[in-house]
């Protein structure tokens, strides 16, 4: 099945979320896997944002990947990957090192006055 424009949310017991968005979705009945493509994005509850060009949701298992760029922005900072994992029921979220290494650029707070 192909899908065009698709979004999809991953909701936890807690109340945390994840919410992803694609140009593009081919979802394979026979193993329950779904491909997102183009302008893959997710974000969580938390604020954390980042964008890929391709995921994989295993939807079985809630377990999404992917090993295509990623560039993002949470609450930490900036980040970009070669790669990412959400694992365990959103409960775990890895960016990965592939060929490029990653980079995190963490933003200073600001003073309290």
């Amino acid at each position: 099945v192909v899908l065009d424009t698709v979004e999809g949310q991953l909701l936890k017991a807690d109340g945390h979320w994840y919410s992803l968005t694609a140009d593009r979705a081919d979802y394979q009945q026979d193993t329950k896997i779904i491909d997102l493509y183009g302008n893959v994005t997710v974000i969580d509850s938390s604020g954390t944002s980042f964008t890929t060009e391709h995921a994989t949701v295993e939807t079985e298992t809630m377990h999404v990947y992917g090993n295509e760029a990623v560039s993002g922005v949470g609450n930490l900072g900036n980040i970009l990957a070669s790669g990412f994992e959400i694992r365990d029921n959103g409960s775990h979220i890895t960016f990965m090192r592939g060929d490029a290494p990653i980079t995190v650029k963490l933003d200073k707070a600001a003073k309290k006055q």
